[in-house]
């Protein structure tokens, strides 16, 4: 966490109000990790009160041994170790900020090796080795398991010395625990002659495989591929043939290297009523009736369609609604005079290997939607991968370190290959990879670490004129990347397991919802879902993952709705009070809000949520024992004038009207209604607690003023609205921790309210809010999680404490494909 003597919260798109630009700068403020790599050179910024465009600042490092600092405020770790970096304001070296920054040793996760993976008795081959990260010290060291077969220099040049196999191994110099091995077979001679292998016949709008081998070596990879009529047939790169109209074509297979050595071979296209597909579900839209499968050329369903299920002999028909995002035992008829889905099979129960993620351009600011699209995506491939269209008919075969890039051109993807243009198409594109190791670097989008990293497959796809982007990965190696990026690697093992097990709960619940199903991604990367990639992976955090595989949390049988968040103020929430979408619901049995405080005997401090002046005396009470009582947000302290309030309710509750305006109400008569809010709501009267749940977070908000009196319903709605960075001028709040008598650190204009624990002190002409915690305060606290694990509670111990009634259990999936899934149909 950032050790600042300033801290300044902001969500991007939302900037301060009333600030002179001509006003000289009181104060500035300096934004950027508290924690980078060594090697991976990191920017920082400066924001000034008042807000002052191009400040010339002047950086620099406590000590340049372990980090350096250019004039433009890019750090670059040089060893790890601590440093305080600072800037001054060049006209007056008196203003100044400072942070201290932790440089980390790099983590080297992987090594990926590229090249050929043959060669002829006595030839050479060049081999090359990626070590991942990408900013790590890309040393490695080079060895061969058999030289009498084939040897290796340190250049990575491999020389074939006698027929046969060796394994060429290429370690990073930095940690040779990492390393990659690699297969290179040794041929006797030159390829004088090939032949086609695969099949002779292929349906239309239905793909089949070729191949081309010299004796038993596959040389497909060596060969131009060609047909004699692409009206009948056409074929890629790497031998897909796509049947297209009833006929008989000829493929050739000619040797790059010597066009006098070819194969031929006759392939017949055939017409059949129906075609069959072993696929996966990649996105679902009930509204238009349109489901993309992997791997099948038809996307629309309608209402003869059969949706059935088969658990072993037993067949029974279901709907559409018991498909899943991501599920892999689906199979496909598709009507070939329709080109409709004519029957999905799914065999078995629903299950999941994999997460779909959606990436989104900026992870800032999660109010706006527009910040999950891309007007441009690129990115750098770490491997050999190959890319498709989602149905399968368009392949190309992409070499490690070529560039990518992506941009909308009217209704059609352009796609380019090291900045030539390969393919324009509508449809989905699929990058696939054949490793669980990060694959595909991004140079359009930026996060914690720099410019990400990604394993899995990777796709793209068009929304309009943008570009959506959706990472489809294991799930356990989704969560490498989603515990760093919610909960630092440096807290204890038991609440980094505890925290595995909550995120894993999260995402397998987030694929039930099936929320974004028609957008073909069941979470996002940001917080909104839950925070990934936005940090690289740790041992630590690792070993969490891999030390609970494939448990979550259920209630009942089913998974819980496992919410977590940043810091408790010693209460937590219950989730029917918070989660509010309407009426207020039943209780969630496994989300009933706990009293986690002690007093100085040990005892809970009692509170009463029906009482204002009770709740206002309980949230000023600073010294007290909690699970989160050593973090600073333990409570809080806002005010504002009502000058202030009117600025940040003028600003913000016509926004949270817009987007909910079921939950913002106004008073008419005797009745609530919602009805719009006036451009201006005029002068501030009172606001005060309407609603305060058993729990003691507040439900509803009273907003008197001149025009009118609203009522603004739900938590996330009310920070939302009452928002410190939209007071027009500097609206402070200060923060105490548990074992603090006052408050002892500060920020001016944060973005929202910490949380909705709170109680409003009204004196003259300000409001000041009495709180406590960060986060929406349902489920388990990450801060309180590690403060139980210090006191020795297990991960067990600790998920118990804030879920209740519920049952860890084991979902891991390995499905085993149907042989000869064709005949079901019949």
């Amino acid at each position: 966490m950032n050790i600042k003597k300033m801290v300044l919260l902001f969500l991007a798109g939302f900037a301060l109000v009333g600030c002179r630009l001509s006003d000289a700068p009181k104060s500035i403020e300096i934004s950027g990790p508290a924690v980078i790599d060594v090697n991976l050179p990191t920017a920082y910024s400066v924001t000034s009160d008042p807000v002052k465009a191009d400040l010339p600042i002047v950086w620099s490092s406590s000590n340049t041994e372990v980090a350096t600092v250019d004039a433009e405020g890019n750090l670059t770790g040089l060893c790890p170790g601590i440093i305080r970096l600072t800037a001054k304001l060049e006209s007056d070296p008196d203003i100044k900020d400072y942070i201290d920054v932790e440089i980390k040793a790099v983590v080297i996760t992987e090594v990926n090796i590229s090249g050929e993976t043959a060669l002829f008795l006595g030839s050479e081959t060049n081999l090359t080795a990626a070590v991942i990260p990408a900013h790590a010290i890309q040393d490695v060291t080079w060895s061969s398991d058999d030289e009498t077969v084939a040897t290796v220099d340190q250049n990575g040049i491999v020389s074939g010395l006698a027929v046969g196999i060796a394994n060429i191994t290429a370690a990073s110099t930095e940690n040779p625990a990492v390393f990659e091995t690699l297969a290179i077979e040794v041929t006797a001679a030159p390829i004088e002659s090939i032949a086609i292998f695969g099949q002779d016949q292929v349906f239309i709008d239905s793909v089949i495989l070729l191949s081309a081998k010299s004796g038993a070596i596959d040389v497909s990879g060596l060969v131009d591929w060609s047909v004699s009529d692409s009206l009948i047939a056409d074929i890629d790169e790497l031998g897909n043939v796509v049947g297209i109209s009833e006929g008989e074509v000829i493929v050739t297979a000619t040797l790059k290297s010597n066009s006098a050595v070819y194969a031929v071979k006759t392939v017949t296209v055939i017409y059949q009523a129906f075609q069959y597909f072993d696929s996966k579900v990649l996105s679902i839209d009930t509204i238009n009736k349109k489901i993309e499968l992997l791997g099948c050329p038809a996307t629309t369903y309608d209402a003869a369609t059969k949706f059935i299920k088969t658990t072993g002999d037993v067949f029974f028909p279901v709907t559409v609604n018991d498909l899943y995002l991501g599920m892999e035992n689906v199979y496909v008829q598709v009507d070939s005079e329709s080109k409709t889905i004519a029957s999905i099979l799914i065999d078995g129960e629903k299950g999941f290997a994999n997460i779909r993620v959606g990436i989104r351009r900026s992870i800032g600011d999660i109010s706006v939607d527009e910040t999950l699209y891309h007007d441009t995506v690129t990115f750098t491939l770490l491997e050999d991968m190959r890319m498709q269209t989602f149905d399968g008919l368009a392949n190309f075969q992409l070499l490690a370190g070529t560039q990518m890039e992506m941009t909308v051109s009217g209704s059609n993807m352009v796609v380019k290959r090291n900045g030539t243009v390969i393919l324009e198409t509508s449809k989905r594109l699929i990058f696939v990879s054949e490793t669980n190791y990060d694959n595909v670097t991004f140079t359009s989008i930026s996060r914690g670490m720099g410019n990400p990293s990604y394993a899995g497959n990777m796709e793209v796809a068009l929304r309009g004129d943008r570009l959506l982007v959706v990472n489809d990965l294991n799930l356990e190696k989704y969560l490498y990347k989603v515990i760093p990026s919610e909960m630092p690697a440096s807290y204890d093992a038991e609440a980094l397991k505890a925290q595995a097990i909550a995120a894993r709960t999260y995402a397998y619940m987030d694929i039930l919802r099936k929320s974004t199903e028609s957008l073909g991604y069941t979470v996002d990367d940001s917080t909104k879902s839950q925070v990934y990639n936005n940090q690289n992976a740790q041992t630590a955090s690792n070993a969490a993952v891999d030390q609970t595989q494939g448990l979550i949390m259920t209630n009942g049988g089913n998974p819980i709705s496992a919410y977590y968040y940043s810091t408790s103020c010693g209460l937590t929430a219950s989730g029917h009070e918070v989660w509010i979408t309407g009426a207020v619901e039943a209780p969630i049995p496994y989300l009933i809000g706990q009293n986690l405080t002690q007093d100085e005997y040990g005892s809970p401090i009692s509170f009463d949520p029906s009482s204002e002046s009770n709740m206002l005396s309980f949230f000023k009470t600073l010294t007290m024992t909690t699970p989160d009582s050593s973090v600073k947000y333990h409570r809080w302290r806002v005010a504002f004038t009502k000058t202030q309030m009117a600025n940040t309710l003028n600003v913000n509750l016509k926004l949270t009207y817009a987007s909910t305006p079921n939950l913002v109400l106004t008073k008419s008569g005797d009745n609530w209604l919602s009805q719009a809010i006036p451009a201006s709501i005029g002068d501030v009267i009172d606001v005060r607690v309407g609603l305060r749940g058993t729990s003691g977070v507040v439900m509803e908000l009273i907003i008197e003023t001149t025009t009118g009196l609203y009522k603004i319903i739900n938590q996330y709605n009310i920070r939302f609205t009452v928002r410190p960075a939209n007071g027009g001028s500097i609206v402070r709040t200060d923060y105490a921790k548990g074992t603090d008598t006052d408050y002892s650190s500060h920020a001016d204009n944060g973005s929202i309210l910490h949380s909705g624990f709170f109680a409003i002190e009204t004196s003259g002409d300000t409001f000041t809010f009495y709180g406590g915690g960060n986060g929406h305060g349902v489920g388990m606290s990450q801060n309180g999680a590690n403060g139980l694990a210090k006191l020795g509670k297990d991960h067990v111990e600790i998920l118990t404490t804030y879920y209740s009634s519920i049952v860890l259990t084991d979902v891991t999936y390995n499905y085993v494909p149907l042989p000869d899934f064709e005949q079901y149909f019949q």
